[in-house]
Parts: C-alpha cells; structure tokens; sequence
C-alpha cells in the first residue's frame, strides 16, 4: 500500500482542470430542468406550493449522474498510473563526427608503433563497439576533407580506414577549426537535434581555441589525445628519414592542457588515448561495459502504464442513465474528448504538472527521458540523485553523494565504485568493489568489476613502465650521440695535425727532388719537342679527313628521317595486334596496387574546387606538420 501511494500520480494531470467546469455545468443544466412554463404566469413564491414534490425531486437529482460521468472522464484523462510496463523502446539516434588529425606529427613514434596507426586502431575500436547510432569521419591537415558523411554502416568507414595517410593530403599544416566548420555542417543536416564531436589529434595551437570554440558553437567536442610531451621526430614512410625544418629536426609534443581547455569550453570531455577502451569510456562514446544490461534489455525500457481507460466501463454506464435524462448532448462532447486523447500519442505534461508531482517525481519523468542533468538536479533521493549523475557523467557528483550516506548497502557501495572507476580512480574503485563483495559475497557483477579494474591498473602500469623505459632509452640515444660527435671531433682535429706534419715532410722531399730532376728534364726538352710537332700534324690530317667523311647531303637526311618514322609505326601497330603473353601478365600483376590514390585524387580535387572559390593559393605563416 506504501508503494501504491508513493508511485500514484497523474501522466496528464493538466486534465484535472476540467473537474471545476464538469461540476458546474451538471449543475447548471439539472437547475435548468426546474423551471418550466408555469414561472413566466405564477410568482415564484406561490409556484413552490403548486409544484409537485416527487417530481421535483427527481428532477433535483437528475444532474448527480452527469456530474460523476464528467468526473469520472476528467479522471480517464488525467491518466492514472501507479506502476510500470515493459514497452519496446525507440531506436536511439546518436550523431557522432570523428574528426582525424592526418598532419605530419602523427607519424612521430613516441607511441609505438606510431601515433597514427594508434589514432586509427583506437577508431577501429570505436566502430565496433558503436551499437547505434550515425557515424561520420573527416580528415583534416591543413584543409579539412570528407571521408564519409553520417551514416550508420561502420562498415563503409573501416575499409577507407587503412588508406588514410597525411602523404595523401594536398596541403601540410594543422587547421582544426576546418574540420569542425565541416563537422557542424554534416549535423545541421542531421534528422536529430543532437550531435557530438569527437576529435583525435596530438596537438592545438593556443591561437586555434578561441576560433574552435567559436565554430562548435553549442556542439560539445570530446577530445582524445594522442601522443607524449616528450615527443619524438618525425619519420617520413617515403624516405625513412627524419622530418627537418631550417635544418632543425622536428620533435612535435602533446599539449594537453590547449586540449584539455578545448573540451572544457565547448561542454566536452578529454582523455590521453590508452592501450584498452577506457579512454572512449570517459568520453562516453561507447555503451559502458560495467553495466549489466544485454542487448535485448537495451531495446525494452519501462514506461508507466497508463490506468485511465478502465474508468471509462463506470462511465460508459452512466452515459446511458445520462440519455434518458436528456442530456446526451453532454455526454456525446465527453466521449469526443476521450476519444481525441486516446488517439493521441501519450505525452508526459508540462507546466501545471509541478502542482501534482512530487520533486523525485518530475526528477523520474526527466530521467526516463534521458534529460540526466535536470534529474540530478530535481532528485531529493540521494540515491537517484546520484545515479542521475553517473549517467550525466558527473562522476564527482556522484562519489559526494554516494558517500554522504550513513549506512551503505552493497548496491550503494557497488555504484560507487563504478563511479570511482568511470573517472580513472582504480584504487578507490576497488576498495569500494571489495566492501561490496564483503557485504554479498554472491555479488557477481561487483566481481567482474572489481576484474577489470585491476585488469586496467595492470595495464596502466605497463604503459607507464614502458614510457619511462622509452624515455631512458631516448636519453642514452642523445647521450650516445653526443659522445659519439666529441670523438668525431677529436679524431677530425688528429687528422688534421697530422696532415699538416705530412704536408711538412712533402715539402722537404720535393724541394730534393726537385734540384736532382731539373736537369734530366731539360735534356729530354729537345726530344719532346720534335715529337710534339710531328704529333700536331698528324692530328690535324686526321681531323680533316673525318669532318669530309661526315658531311651529308640533306636530302638524304630528310629521306632516312622519314624511313625511321615509317618503321616505328610499323612496329606499334604490330604491338598493339599480338596478344599479352603469360610473362608480361605475370609483370603486370606484380605492379603494387595503390587502393589510397582515389582518396588522393578526391582530396586534391576538394581542394582545388575550394582553392578557386575563395582565390587564395594557401595560408602562410604556419607550421608545416
């Protein structure tokens, strides 16, 4: 009985406005059965002993059944409910833009193998475990390009996935703020108000904010961040080698606090990318795993059951007891009203229902339609005010509420440690999962939680391991290297000191042998002259008798021309007439496929058409990766 009274309440309680006028009406019209003909000869003090009794009483009471049929209508209306029904639910319609950075920085190697084949499994990932929902995917370097528009087939963006290279992008640079402009155009043209952007990038330019701030608009942007503020240079997959800009190697860095300040201004969330999904989970773009809800709950939620309708057999009765009293006309508009509203699809009201609902009441209504922050706020019941706030990712919130509460249950303590564990916080999740499991012991999803989150303390503890390992191998590579170039330099400056005591020692011997051969030289000087004359002539003759022999007619010039031209084309049209044989097949195939060059083409093709619609080659004083 405690539970009937604290769930009774009205769906449609603006309805109960027409009690007031269904019980004047009634009135009203029996009062008019009073009078008849005899008041316009007879004052009315003589006409009271006139009138006959029975016959006054029953017309006295003849408005008591219209006025229970109307209250009994108003009532049907109101919509009476009391407890809950398991309805189908409405395909969730979720728009989500993923926004991929293809600049030149993501090649670094600061995460292994590198930041983009990471951004690109991490996106892998995303589309897998995206349930419903329209996806869309936009590159961006320093122009922003289309892959695919909202659609809810993943399977169309994970086969164009492999192909996305920054190589492929006409211009260099990093220009965000174009990819965001695209994104809010592709949700504008969305069937559903709502729409997300997520954005997968290693680096923001503090001058960018204010202008991407600017274009979301009210569009919250989750930001996922990928890469380490150590950084690492830049490898180019056409050379091998390191990307220099004015004889510099390039080492671009993650700057999470300009990320961090992106995601906060537009309403958004951020999180460094991680080797499992918790990071899509902080930014509450995956269903969250440490629910206990299948699939098939999924697609059934609970909805009060509207009672109204069984009102309708009493009043359906006093209808006929209405008719023969005469007033069927009142009863006809009743059951138009009736039957207007159950024709209408049920809506929950608004305004007036303040009156009627208690505040966990309304804190209900909000909930169940997916408005979490309202309910957080309405809530009453710390409990529900808390769950309202894990599901509007307020997970702060949560934990104060959760452990405000005197005695805890097992449940409570269960919750909370969800929320410990939503925002990153393993060791107080687990705790909380043990004290749980302390409590009820049977408590199985407390024990596939309390899995997990160790599962993502081990695994956070690895990929710290293995980033300060990869930071003492970075340093003993540059201490490597200075060493190296200080002996490089010390054996250059040995050469040199022994170059110049060779050049010493040469100078001695040559100015000894050069005293010894003056005088052998000048006695060959005779010889060498004579033969060098007979020499001269001889050439000379020769030269001549070649320059007569190589001189030609220029007829016969233009005549050989012209026969080299009719045997070329003789042998191209033999070579178009013979049929490939099975070795020049076989080469053929052995040509490496390049699937890439389409979307290539088609970004170089947007570019062009964007380039001649705003007449500008590019934009300058930025960086190039």
């Amino acid at each position: 009985m405690t539970e009937f009274i604290s769930n009774f309440h009205f769906l449609r309680p603006d309805w109960l406005w027409f009690i007031i006028p269904s019980m004047i009406i009634p009135w009203l019209i029996s009062k008019g059965h009073m009078s008849n003909s005899w008041q316009k000869v007879i004052a009315p003090e003589f006409l009271q002993y006139l009138n006959v009794s029975g016959r006054k009483t029953l017309k006295s009471k003849s408005g008591l059944p219209l006025t229970l049929f109307a209250l009994l209508i108003s009532l049907a209306l109101a919509g009476p409910t009391w407890e809950k029904t398991e309805i189908p639910a409405r395909k969730s319609i979720d728009n989500l833009v993923v926004l991929l950075d293809l600049s030149l920085s993501m090649y670094a190697e600061d995460l292994q193998p590198s930041r983009l084949i990471r951004a690109k499994q991490k996106l892998q990932d995303l589309l897998k475990l995206r349930r419903e929902g329209n996806t869309g995917l936009i590159v961006y370097a320093g122009d922003a390009h289309s892959v695919t528009p909202l659609t809810d087939d993943v399977k169309t963006i994970e086969l164009l996935l492999s192909d996305l290279e920054p190589m492929y992008m006409p211009e260099g640079g990093s220009e965000p703020g174009q990819a965001v402009r695209m994104a809010r155009d592709f949700l504008s043209r969305a069937p559903a108000d709502n729409g997300r952007i997520l954005l997968i990038t290693d680096e923001i330019a503090p001058d960018q904010v204010p202008e991407i701030i600017d274009l979301a608009g009210a569009t919250p942007i989750d930001v996922l961040g990928v890469g380490t503020t150590t950084g690492a240079p830049i490898i180019r997959p056409d050379n091998g080698q390191m990307f220099k800009y004015q004889g510099k190697v390039v080492i671009p860095q993650l700057n999470p606090e300009v990320l961090q300040e992106v995601a906060r201004e537009t309403g958004g969330s951020y999180s460094d990318i991680t080797l499992n999904n918790h990071d899509l989970r902080r930014l509450a773009v995956i269903p969250d795993p440490l629910s206990t809800q299948t699939d098939e709950e999924h697609t059934m939620v609970a909805d009060w059951h509207d009672a109204g309708y069984w009102l309708i057999f009493p009043a359906l009765l006093l209808a006929l007891l209405c008719y023969r009293q005469g007033a069927f006309s009142t009863v006809i508009l009743a059951t138009c009203l009736v039957s207007g509203v159950s024709l209408s699809p049920s809506s929950h009201a608004q305004g007036w229902q303040d009156w009627f609902k208690t505040a966990d009441q309304q804190a209900m209504d909000a909930y169940n339609k997916g408005d979490y922050d309202s309910a957080a706020s309405l809530f009453e019941n710390p409990e529900w005010r808390a769950a309202s706030q894990y599901r509007a990712n307020q997970f702060d919130k949560a934990q104060s509420d959760l452990n405000q509460l005197e005695e805890q249950s097992a449940d409570q303590l269960y919750n909370l440690g969800n929320a410990f564990a939503m925002s990153g916080q393993y060791p107080q999740a687990l705790e909380a999962y043990e004290k749980a499991l302390s409590l009820d012991p049977d408590m199985a999803d407390a024990e596939h939680n309390r899995k997990l989150v160790e599962s993502m303390l081990e695994e956070q503890q690895n990929q710290q391991n293995q980033q300060n390992q990869q930071n003492q191998q970075n340093q003993q590579n540059q201490q490597s290297d200075e060493s190296q170039s200080d002996q490089q330099n010390q054996q250059e400056q040995n050469q040199q000191s022994s170059d110049q005591q060779g050049q010493q020692g040469q100078q001695g011997q040559q100015g000894q042998q050069g005293q010894q051969g003056q005088q052998g030289q000048q006695n060959e000087a005779d010889g060498s002259e004579q033969a060098g004359q007979q020499g001269l002539e001889g050439d000379t003759d020769q030269d001549s008798r070649e320059n007569s022999s190589g001189r030609s007619d220029p007829s016969q010039q233009n005549e050989q021309d012209q026969s080299e031209k009719s045997i070329g084309a003789d042998q191209m049209e033999e070579t178009q007439g013979q049929q490939p044989d099975p070795a020049s097949e076989q080469m053929l195939r052995r040509i490496p496929d390049e699937p890439g060059g389409l979307l290539r083409q088609k970004f170089l093709q947007q570019y062009r058409e964007r380039m001649r619609e705003n007449n500008q080659d590019s934009r300058e004083g930025r960086p190039l990766w």
